[in-house]
Parts: C-alpha cells; structure tokens; sequence
C-alpha cells in the first residue's frame, strides 16, 4: 500500500509519495543525522548551530529524496496538476515546506521496533 501526503503551501499543493524502500532510509538517516535531537518546547528559537544543520539536512533531502518522492504539482488557482511535475517546478521554500511537512510525520517517540522471543 502507497500511502501519500498532500501538501499545501503558499504555491499551491504539492503530492509527494511517503518515502518507502532505498529512498525511505537515505530520508530517515538525513533526518536522524541532521535534526536536533534534544526535545524543546514549541515556541521555543532554535540556535544557529541547530538552524544551520537543518540547512543543510535540507538540501541533501531537496537534492536525494524529494525528486524520487515528488508525484505531482498543482499550482494555486489551477484545476489541475502540472504535467510531470519536477522539483524545478517547486519554488525552494515550497520545498522547504514539503521537507518540514514530511519531517513532522515521523514520530520520534514511538518505538521502532520491539523484539518478540518465541
């Protein structure tokens, strides 16, 4: 089962696919290498070593995993998608948007696994 998430931003609505397979782990090892791993309040500033490192988790996610995940793009106030839509037809913070979108679907709390002995 292919499970995707629309997303809107600014632009318009961006479909990406969930990152699954090969692409589905170059994506969590660019989020578990790159974001911040100590829990903060919402709200709370993220200092610039932190802003710096989601930077630069960006741009490998935006360059490795976005352009694999991308299925469609509809532009504000069209009817329908952009035929064979790339990330060139994705502004950079469209981009951005869709990283932190599909950032937030993972949920660092729960467990990843459980071993279960026979």
């Amino acid at each position: 089962m292919v499970l995707y998430y629309d997303i809107e931003t600014p632009s318009g609505v961006i479909q990406l696919r969930k990152p699954m397979g090969r692409v589905g782990a170059i994506h969590l090892g660019i989020i578990t290498k790159y974001m911040p791993a100590n829990k903060k309040k919402e709200g709370d500033p993220l200092s610039p070593a932190e802003q710096e490192r989601i930077g630069e988790g960006f741009e490998q996610w935006a360059a490795k995993v976005l352009p694999q995940i991308l299925m469609s793009f509809t532009p504000k106030g069209a009817s329908a998608p952009t035929p064979n839509a790339t990330v060139d037809d994705l502004a950079g913070e469209d981009q951005y948007g869709a990283f932190l979108a599909i950032c937030s679907t993972l949920d660092g709390s729960q467990d990843f696994f459980r071993i279960i002995q026979k």
